[in-house]
C-alpha cells in the first residue's frame, strides 16, 4: 500500500538530523554577522571620506580667507602711504581715515570669518638669505660660540640655503648638524636674544637700522669693533639714533649699511583655526611690495608658499 504522504515513484525526503540543523543555523548566523560587519565597514568608510572632504573644503576656505586679508592689507598700506603725501596734509576728511602701519594690530571681517593682523616693524633689518659664510661666522661668534664651531655652523647654513632662499625662520630647523639649542627661542623679556630670535627674512638687503638692529647683527654685517659697538650702544641709550647721527659717528661710507626703504612682517591669524600666515612686506618709492604668503599651522609643522598679488 502506497504511503499517502508521497507520490508514487518519488523517494521520501530525508529529514536532517538534529545536529545537522544546528550547523545550518550557525552557518546562517555567521553569514549574517559577516554581512552586517561589511555594511558597518562601508558606512564608516563613507562617513570618514565625507569628513575628509569637509576638512579639505574648510582648509581651502581658510587659505582663501587669509589670501583675501593679505590683499586687503596691501591696499590699506598703499592707502596710508598716499595719505601721508604733502598734498593731503590737513585734509579734514582724508585726515580722519585710519592709517595702517608698524606696530598696529587690526581685526577685519572677511565674509563671516575674523582675521587678526599684526604688523611688526622690520625696517632695515637684514635679510638672512643674503648673509655670506663670513658674516654668519661673525654673528655666531658674537653670540658666544667658539670660532671653530661658528665657522662649521655657518658653512652648514650657507650650504643648506635653497637657491630661492629660506622662506621662514623655522626652515633653519631643518638644517642637519645645527645644535637644537641654537634654534630655540629665548625666554620672553630676555636681554640676550639667541640666534633663532635674530633671524629676519624677506627685506631684500643687508641693512641695519641704527636704532633697532641687535648689536650682534650689526657686528656681523659691518665688522665693527667692540669699541664701535659700545659707542652705538651708548648713543642708543642717550636717545634717538637717526641717519645723520649714524653717518657723523661712523663716517659717510657707513651709509651703505642703511636701508633705503621700510620693511614689515605681517602675521594674519584666522580666529577658530590653527592656520595662520606670515608675509614680508617692503616699501619702495613705487609702493608696497610683498613676498609670497607663507601658510603655517600653530605648531609650525606645516609650511607652504602661495603666490599672492604683489
Amino acid at each position: 500500500m502506497a504511503s499517502p504522504l508521497r507520490t508514487p515513484g518519488h523517494p521520501a525526503h530525508a529529514r536532517p538530523a538534529a545536529g545537522q540543523s544546528g550547523y545550518v543555523l550557525l552557518y546562517v548566523m555567521a553569514v549574517l554577522i559577516a554581512l552586517a560587519s561589511l555594511a558597518l565597514t562601508v558606512a564608516y568608510r563613507e562617513r570618514l571620506g565625507m569628513q575628509l572632504v569637509i576638512n579639505q573644503v574648510s582648509g581651502t576656505q581658510d587659505e582663501h580667507t587669509l589670501q583675501a586679508a593679505h590683499t586687503l592689507l596691501l591696499a590699506q598700506l598703499d592707502l596710508a602711504q598716499q595719505l601721508a603725501a604733502p598734498a593731503h596734509a590737513g585734509d579734514p576728511v582724508l585726515g580722519k581715515l585710519p592709517r595702517w602701519g608698524a606696530g598696529d594690530e587690526q581685526e577685519v571681517a572677511i565674509g563671516e570669518q575674523q582675521v587678526r593682523i599684526t604688523l611688526e616693524d622690520r625696517a632695515a633689518q637684514p635679510d638672512f638669505n643674503l648673509l655670506d659664510e663670513k658674516e654668519y661666522t661673525r654673528l655666531l661668534q658674537e653670540l658666544g660660540i667658539a670660532p671653530e664651531a661658528a665657522a662649521q655652523y655657518a658653512s652648514l647654513i650657507v650650504a643648506a640655503r635653497p637657491d630661492t632662499g629660506f622662506t621662514d625662520r623655522s626652515s633653519f630647523r631643518d638644517i642637519a648638524g645645527l645644535p637644537p639649542a641654537l634654534l630655540q627661542t629665548s625666554e620672553a623679556g630676555s636681554d640676550s636674544p639667541g640666534f633663532y630670535d635674530l633671524i629676519t627674512l624677506g627685506s631684500g638687503g643687508k641693512w641695519v637700522d641704527p636704532e633697532t638692529t641687535p648689536l650682534p647683527v650689526v657686528a656681523a654685517l659691518t665688522g665693527y669693533t667692540a669699541e664701535q659697538l659700545a659707542t652705538l650702544k651708548r648713543l642708543r641709550s642717550d636717545g634717538k639714533v637717526d641717519r645723520k647721527l649714524w653717518l657723523d659717528t661712523f663716517g659717510s661710507d657707513s651709509g651703505r649699511f642703511l636701508s633705503p626703504g621700510t620693511a614689515l612682517l605681517a602675521r594674519l591669524k584666522l580666529d577658530g583655526s590653527p592656520l595662520y600666515a606670515e608675509v614680508q612686506l617692503l616699501r619702495r618709492d613705487s609702493g608696497w611690495h610683498s613676498q609670497p604668503l607663507i601658510l603655517l599651522t600653530e605648531t609650525e609643522d606645516s609650511r607652504s608658499d602661495t603666490t599672492s598679488p604683489p
